[in-house]
Parts: C-alpha cells; structure tokens; sequence
C-alpha cells in the first residue's frame, strides 16, 4: 500500500505482479505497471495499468507452474 500511495502522491508509475486465472482454468503471472489518472482538477482518481503476461523466475524455480 505504501507504494500506492507514493505513486498517486508524487505521479511516478507503479509496477506490480500478480496471478490470476484465465476462463480454462489455466493460472498465469501477469506484470502491470500502473499510472495515476487525474481529473482536472489534478486529483488521483484511477489508476490506468499496461500489463504483460510474465512468468516470476523464483516461484518458477520453487515448482509453482503458471
């Protein structure tokens, strides 16, 4: 949450990871990397995210499949 809050306070984009499941039941790691939305009054209202699917290297490592 500190992140979070560091990004929507200063503007800076924020990367992420997490997994999630596909409609096939398949789990797979996706990165985001989010930036502060603002209104016009230049208040953080959203955070707008790019992702990219991405396999984690050290629970690849540890046997979790995905």
């Amino acid at each position: 949450m500190e992140a979070l809050t560091r990004s929507l306070e200063t503007g800076q984009p924020i990367p992420f990871e997490t997994r999630l499941r596909r409609l096939d039941g398949v789990y797979r790691w996706f990165q985001f990397r989010g930036n502060p939305a603002r209104d016009r009054e230049g208040r953080a209202r959203a955070i707008a995210a790019v992702f990219g699917r991405r396999r984690i290297g050290i629970l690849r490592m540890g046997g979790i499949e995905g």
